[in-house]
């Protein structure tokens, strides 16, 4: 039944007659202030999305027998305060978002949710002028959160983006998030993560934007496959174990080689934005402007060689251009070229970030794209490299000050401090290049199919529709 945007609805109607029911679209009905009770008549539900109902304050306590139930959609009902205490029998909810809703209470039932697979609660800050979601005075609501999510041994999505999350919360249940793979505390309050946020061994994306008093970063798992920390201004290092780790995911079997995806673009195994403004000095092949070239030493490929580290210095034009701009109008690929001892050449193309960011730039950034060994090409027989970065805007801005290679070996020791300057013994090569202005200029989706499924990127905040409607 398809009932959104019914904007006079103001109460659902009797569901006692169509038991058969399997998904119901309330989406957008912005007078909806009642459901009748008889949803709970509905046994056979499996989606129900109650987006944007912005005069819905609370639910009959009979949807917690909708035993089938598996997505739930509340996003949007900035008046919804409370869950039914029961609404832990929800035994077959996999999918629950709750985004920029009034929800302060979650349940003591709400650990008993065991198959839940995606929980967010986007923008949840309590309502003003609080400073923390306090329930009950004592304690804040993230701490009520996350007591709860120890017990969630199937969670691999979790959104606490905007949450008021600080220091006074409890973070340490994160390492008990086994399943985890897409977590995102961006633009919260906290200065550091734990430790233990290393055992998520199958976590791939973690979202840190504009969490502007995190000073450090730990040791990350290997598992990482995107790291976004804009707008990270306090950050002050990032530890020889967190950079490493984050090189070391090229260990895993799955990752020897580079995937294509559908554009006929590699897709690395890491990318990382990171608020800096200084190419790391393993990096050896540096240059400013958008093109750098490396003459590669003799022996250079041997059986330790992984892959290419490429990284940018990305320019915010103090900050005219909005991050909506800087990254989402971007179209963004490297090319690499590479040539043989016998004079032939070639290229290919990599996929360099996904695009669908938002805030704005306060400095400079670095991008850190990881692409392991392409096994396309005779490496022995390579002795030239070069990368062409283009980022282009509708606004044709260059927005690149400085780009980089850098060769992977396995067990080589990275350190990268984000303001030190270059060591005297640094192994840094240095090949100034004329800039050149980027190339290219077409606005493609470039990102892969692991991304898109994600969410994390998503314009509609990674929230199903339903299935069949």
């Amino acid at each position: 039944m398809n009932l959104k945007h019914s904007k006079f609805l103001t109460e659902t109607p009797d569901f006692s007659r169509v038991t058969n029911l399997e998904e119901l679209v309330l989406k957008g009905c912005i007078s909806l202030y009642k459901v009748h009770p008889s949803l709970g008549d509905l046994n056979k539900l499996n989606f129900l999305s109650l987006k944007n109902c912005n005069m819905l304050k609370s639910l009959p306590s009979s949807i917690c027998d909708l035993k089938c139930l598996e997505v739930f959609i509340l996003s949007g009902c900035s008046k919804f305060e409370e869950l039914p205490e029961n609404f832990g029998n929800l035994e077959m909810l996999k999918e629950f978002y709750a985004n920029r809703t009034a929800i302060r209470v979650l349940p003591s039932s709400f650990s008993l949710l065991r198959n839940l697979e995606i929980l967010s609660f986007k923008g949840c800050k309590g309502p003003p002028p609080s400073t923390s979601w306090l329930l009950p005075r004592s304690s804040n609501f993230c701490s009520l959160v996350w007591s709860p999510l120890s017990s969630f041994s199937s969670l691999k999505t979790l959104r606490l983006r905007a949450c008021n999350i600080s220091d006074g919360a409890t973070l340490d249940s994160l390492g008990f998030l086994y399943s985890l793979e897409d977590l995102d505390l961006s633009e919260n309050n906290f200065v550091a993560l734990p430790s233990d946020i290393s055992q998520l061994s199958h976590l791939k994306m973690l979202g840190l934007e504009n969490c502007k008093r995190l000073k450090a970063l730990p040791k990350l798992p290997t598992s990482i496959r995107i790291l976004m920390a804009c707008n990270c201004t306090s950050l002050e290092t990032i530890s020889n174990q967190s950079f490493g780790s984050l090189l070391m995911t090229v260990r895993l079997k799955e990752h020897i080689y580079c995937p294509i995806n559908r554009d006929g673009l590699l897709v690395p195994a890491l990318c990382a934005v990171i608020f800096g403004s200084r190419i790391p000095d393993w990096i050896r092949y540096q240059s400013s402007g958008s093109e750098v070239k490396a003459e590669l030493p003799p022996n250079w490929f041997n059986s330790n060689f992984l892959g290419l580290a490429l990284c940018v210095i990305t320019d915010p034009r103090s900050g005219l251009v909005s991050l909506a701009e800087f990254f989402g109008l971007f179209w963004r690929s490297c090319t690499l070229f590479y040539s043989t001892s016998n004079h032939a050449s070639s290229s290919f193309d990599v996929c360099t970030y996904p695009n669908h960011l938002k805030g704005k730039v306060e400095s400079d950034h670095l991008w850190l794209v990881y692409v392991p060994l392409p096994h396309f090409i005779n490496w022995h027989q390579v002795t030239h490299i070069k990368a062409s970065f283009r980022i282009t805007t509708f606004m044709r801005l260059n927005a690149i000050k400085e780009c980089g290679i850098g060769l992977v070996y396995v067990n080589e020791e990275v350190n990268y401090s984000v303001f030190s300057p270059p060591s005297n013994e640094s192994s840094v090569v240095l090949q100034e290049i004329h800039e050149e202005e980027p190339r290219g200029s077409g606005y493609s989706n470039i990102d892969g199919s692991e991304l898109e499924n994600s969410g994390y990127y998503s314009a509609d905040e990674g929230e199903p529709t339903a299935p069949l409607l």
